[in-house]
């Protein structure tokens, strides 16, 4: 797993600045946060490439960001429960946030993410 910064940037300004978590490899994208401690505020776990995300065994909420091949957002899915599943077709990355983050951080479609190491 590799660590960065996750920025959100809308009008072509940085608007926020989470601490990520970036898989890097088929059995980390499978795994995602089952086999990690929850999420703590401001922070996300990047999932590429990735258009399908499922809460199967999850103990809490999330929030999904969907991101297109330019990194911009094309879905904004809140509160996905345990047990369920969620994809978007043109979405190449998948961003998992604790619940409550799209709003806390006001993301809103058309965004743009950048990950940095």
């Amino acid at each position: 797993m590799r660590h960065g910064k996750i920025s959100v940037w809308h009008s072509g300004n940085k608007v926020n600045i989470l601490s990520g978590m970036q898989t890097q490899s088929l059995k980390e994208r499978l795994c995602g946060l089952l086999v990690l401690e929850p999420l703590k505020p401001q922070q996300a776990l990047w999932l590429t490439p990735c258009n399908s995300i499922h809460t199967v065994a999850m103990k809490y909420d999330l929030d999904l960001i969907y991101l297109d091949r330019h990194n911009t957002i094309c879905k904004l899915v809140e509160n996905v429960k345990p047990w369920r599943v969620s994809g978007c077709l043109k979405a190449k990355v998948t961003i998992e946030l604790p619940a409550g983050s799209i709003k806390q951080f006001r993301v809103q479609y058309g965004d743009r993410c950048e990950w940095q190491d």
